[in-house]
């Protein structure tokens, strides 16, 4: 991460990423739920 990025560009970033784990927990969630299993 360059340290002249603006803050906003970072927090975007960030923003984008959790939303993207988020997603990814969710759809991990839903395969196990289809199995029986939960995860998070």
């Amino acid at each position: 991460m360059p340290k002249h990025t603006s803050k906003v560009t970072r927090d975007k970033l960030y923003e984008h990423h959790l939303l993207k784990f988020r997603l990814k927990c969710r759809v991990i969630n839903q395969s196990a739920k289809n199995r029986g299993q939960l995860i998070f």
